[in-house]
């Protein structure tokens, strides 16, 4: 009787955080963040833990009127870090897959042969233009291309809708061949044969 009534109480705090009752959100954040805090640090360094949880809090007071919780908020708040601590693990594998993975395709793609010189000054542009990228842009673009996130993954991790990680990914596509040919990548080989396996990848998953 004790476990149904926490998870009760749970709710009708979550029902009114939804209602705009800051009272009713404070009270959930004050019971869940410590625990929530010292769950995301057994898979992610101290501060990444604390953005992920905050940005989580962030995302049920904007948004809690859209989420949908079919067993307890304690299970969803948990369930949920979880996932987005594992989605930051694999953004950052992805990140150093990303620039093997993309030399490995464009080779093959286009076909072209290159002196080692030019493959490693090759890699050495892409490197500075994905670094060159906003951070938004380029978390959402290696997340989706290398990481194999769907839009919706994304969305939920960054706290934003899938529009504005399509928007974000459609961005860094151009500016990642601005930057390329700025930087003189198409002396090597076409920029447009270059980016074309990103763009052709890319769709509303």
């Amino acid at each position: 009787m004790k476990t149904l009534d926490f998870h009760q109480d749970d709710m009708l705090l979550f029902s009114q955080s939804c209602e705009g009752n800051r009272r009713a959100f404070d009270a959930l954040f004050c019971k869940y963040y410590k625990p929530l805090l010292a769950y995301a640090r057994r898979f992610v360094e101290g501060n990444d833990a604390e953005e992920i949880v905050q940005n989580l809090f962030l995302w049920l007071w904007e948004n809690g009127e859209h989420v949908d919780i079919r067993q307890s908020l304690s299970a969803y708040l948990f369930r949920t870090v979880h996932h987005r601590c594992l989605l930051l693990i694999e953004r950052g594998a992805a990140r150093q897959r990303a620039y093997a993975a993309y030399w490995h395709d464009e080779n093959d793609a286009v076909g072209t042969e290159l002196n080692r010189y030019e493959q490693e000054e090759l890699i050495r542009l892409l490197k500075i233009a994905l670094d060159e990228l906003p951070a938004t842009y380029r978390e959402a673009l290696i997340s989706h291309r290398f990481g194999g996130c769907t839009y919706h993954e994304i969305a939920e991790s960054l706290g934003v809708s899938p529009k504005t990680v399509d928007y974000r990914i459609q961005r860094a596509i151009k500016m990642l061949r601005d930057i390329l040919v700025k930087k003189g990548a198409g002396q090597l080989i076409p920029i447009r044969k270059m980016l074309s396996y990103l763009i052709d990848s890319i769709g509303m998953c």
